[in-house]
């Protein structure tokens, strides 16, 4: 459709290592979602060849989910999270939204970002073991 409408410049959002065949983490087979971003990376690409790919880690803002999940989650279980090997290989690194949109307002701004692929993280990488979560360090 986009092509049919005259869209000359495309900018995809994607997800951070969308890739055909990811390494499974926690599950034994590979994560669908993952291979799900790339087929659809991939689509993109045919239609576009010059469309840039943004591929963004957690994206976090006011009212979102992302954020929302964990503090629930907290506040239900008494101070409790659970977290893939006790946190120890539990590394996030979210996005705030704002940065994320100004990523791709630059990105449609700068001809030399076409057929570009770029990862979208935050600043610093949170990485926590369970002890230091709940404070018992």
């Amino acid at each position: 459709i986009s092509r049919e409408m005259g869209v000359e410049r495309f900018i995809h959002l994607s997800y951070l290592n969308a890739e055909e065949n990811p390494v499974p983490l926690v599950m034994k087979k590979p994560s669908m979602y993952k291979i799900s971003k790339y087929l659809g990376e991939c689509a993109v690409k045919e239609e576009f060849p010059t469309a840039t790919i943004i591929r963004a880690s957690d994206i976090y803002g006011s009212e979102d989910r992302f954020i929302r999940s964990f503090a629930t989650f907290w506040r239900l279980h008494s101070h409790f999270m659970p977290l893939y090997k006790d946190g120890k290989e539990t590394i996030k690194q979210p996005v705030y939204v704002s940065d994320v949109a100004a990523g791709i307002a630059a990105a449609a701004r700068d001809p030399d970002t076409r057929c570009q692929v770029y990862q979208a993280v935050g600043l610093t990488q949170t990485e926590r073991n369970a002890d230091e979560v709940t404070g018992n360090v």
